[in-house]
């Protein structure tokens, strides 16, 4: 086996051949070791295998350095898909430019037309503010505060304010005489402590040196530069300071309250209404004075109040309120003191138990004035608890004004309900119409039946003797009108109760003031003229005639009646003092119009 690895080793074709069959064409780097891993071969015949390994890295070299096809086209390949990855990104990012470029475009144009929209509202703004305040009462009261605070009369400060270049606008706080800047981050050192720095503060040409290059101050001048223009042109209008000038003159009330904070904000509300039946707060001054003094008493309600105290006893401040219920705060000197001992505890007490009644209702006129009225109710209440004749009448007297009171409220909805009716029905829009639309001329309706008796179901009206015809008729057609509205909505509870028409109501009662001469009956004319000497200097103060009418196309409200017309003939004076609105005599011969112009 030795020989036949010699002569192989010292072949040369043999040694090529084999080098090639067993070799590739690229040859890696672990061909080399393997021809060293004969370490017996190496010692038996070293001389042999000295030559033929010397050879064969002659040979390999060659072998080594020649180029591969597959190889240059791998490359080629992959600097291809660089190139095209190179070009897809270059693509997309042009894409990406330009789609940011549009919308950056898109932006701008919508900015640039918000800008004008606020800028037009601005300006709508403050002609609204200039034509209010040429109204007579503001011009009394900027005048007024002027004169008393004349060194609040700019409308910035002169003093530089440091503001962040990207905000145009700074806000006023009301009560403040100096703007609030929205950026937080700049410190509040730069603006001026009090007001004697705000006029004391340096001249517009002395700067800060050491400003940062974030913030750019900003000047009021009268002569200002284009920058200045349009930085001018983006800030509030100068009739805020009007508005802070209005919280300064309200802060100066009569009140000693005027140092809370609440009073210092926006106008409160006149009254403060209850959210439903529910709200037991209390609102007004009468109502807290009611409680304060059943509080003083010591009592839970009015129910039972104690006996009447006897008049030069004295009573310790530890003691509850007691009442000589036989005088008068004026007649009694007890009762006097427990009315000043009872409305210094309110005052005292007055932000912690009622918050919600409101501060200028706490002066002392209209604190005398709730006192003496409730004591009158509670003396009342003390002898309807001792006398039942006077706990009689009580209750009949308070049973009619639930009775009065309800049936105003019945008035009050039928105007609603035919004011409703008269906007849908463009032919009643006349302004002779309009004297038709108060409350007197409502007829009044009453119940058939007891008003606690459930078994009531329909409502008897009662109209007024001194309604023409044609006014009931135009009455008519308004609710009928308000019928076929009110049948297609849903009835919440029991609904309207129906209505059945009954008699006029007694005795004599004239018109409101502001009807025309149409609503008003000529036959109830001429039966009151004869009774009453003034009636007719009486009844033409009230009547007021609008503007000439056709009632061509007013037909469905008919005409007067004949025996009406008779009457207007037999008194001719009457027509005189009131014009008529008939129809054209050319097509009712027998008006009374025709008569009065023969």
């Amino acid at each position: 086996m030795g020989s036949s690895e010699l002569s192989d080793a010292l072949n040369p074709l043999f040694s090529h051949s084999s080098h090639k069959s067993s070799y590739p064409q690229h040859l890696s780097h672990h061909s080399t070791p393997q021809l060293q891993l004969q370490p017996h071969a190496l010692v038996e015949h070293s001389p042999q295998l000295h030559v033929a390994v010397t050879e064969f890295q002659q040979q390999s070299p060659a072998v080594r350095s020649r180029p591969s096809s597959t190889g240059l086209s791998a490359v080629q390949e992959l600097l291809r898909i660089v190139q095209a990855t190179k070009e897809a990104q270059e693509a997309e990012c042009q894409r990406r430019l330009a789609w940011e470029r549009e919308h950056e475009l898109k932006h701008s144009e919508r900015e640039a037309a918000l800008e004008k929209q606020v800028q037009e509202l601005r300006e709508e703004l403050n002609t609204l503010r200039q034509s209010i305040t040429t109204s007579g009462g503001n011009a009394q009261v900027s005048t007024s505060t002027m004169s008393s605070s004349p060194s609040i009369q700019l409308s910035t400060p002169v003093s530089p304010v440091m503001q962040h270049a990207s905000t145009s606008q700074h806000t006023f706080i009301q009560g403040s005489s100096f703007p609030i800047q929205s950026n937080p981050s700049f410190p509040s050192e730069t603006q001026p402590p009090s007001m004697e720095h705000y006029h004391q503060s340096p001249p517009i040409s002395e700067r800060p040196v050491n400003m940062p290059t974030s913030a750019v101050p900003i000047y009021e001048s009268h002569d200002p530069t284009p920058a200045s223009r349009s930085e001018a042109s983006r800030s509030p209008p100068p009739v805020k300071p009007k508005k802070r000038r209005k919280v300064e003159s309200s802060s100066s009330s009569e009140f000693s309250g005027g140092s809370d904070s609440d009073t210092l904000g926006s106008p409160q509300p006149r009254v403060s209404r209850r959210r439903n039946h529910h709200d037991k707060r209390c609102l007004t001054v009468h109502h807290a004075i009611r409680l304060h003094t059943i509080r003083l008493m010591g009592l839970e309600h009015d129910k039972m109040l104690p006996d009447s105290h006897p008049e030069g006893t004295p009573l310790d401040s530890s003691q509850p309120v007691r009442f000589v219920w036989d005088k008068t705060s004026k007649q009694s000197v007890h009762n006097a003191r427990m009315k000043t001992r009872i409305l210094d505890d309110l005052k005292e007490n007055r932000r912690r138990l009622y918050k919600h009644v409101p501060e200028r209702e706490f002066n002392k006129k209209t604190l005398d004035a709730a006192f003496d009225q409730c004591f009158t109710t509670l003396r009342q209440k003390f002898k309807g608890q001792r006398d039942k004749a006077i706990a009689e009448h009580d209750r009949s007297r308070d049973k009619n004004k639930i009775i009065k009171a309800r049936r105003l409220q019945r008035k009050k909805a039928k105007l609603d309900s035919r004011v409703s009716a008269r906007l849908r029905l463009t032919a009643y829009e006349h302004s002779t119409f309009d004297g038709a639309f108060e409350l007197e001329c409502m007829s009044s309706e009453e119940s058939d039946a007891d008003p606690d008796a459930p078994q009531s179901r329909y409502l008897i009206t009662h109209g007024c003797r001194w309604r023409s015809k044609r006014l009931v008729k135009f009455y008519e057609k308004l609710d009928e009108d308000d019928r076929e509205v009110g049948a297609t909505k849903p009835k919440r509870g029991l609904g309207k109760l129906d209505r059945v028409t009954g008699d006029l109501k007694p005795g004599f009662q004239l018109p409101p003031k502001g009807v025309a001469s149409w609503m008003v009956s000529r036959r109830w004319i001429l039966q009151e003229q004869t009774k009453h000497p003034d009636f007719n200097e009486a009844l033409q103060k009230l009547i007021r005639d609008p503007q000439e009418l056709d009632w061509v196309h007013l037909q469905s409200l008919g005409e007067e009646s004949e025996d009406e017309q008779r009457a207007q003939h037999q008194h001719p004076p009457v027509m005189n003092m009131m014009p008529n609105h008939h129809m054209p005599p050319q097509q009712y011969e027998g008006s009374s119009l025709q008569y009065a112009l023969t």
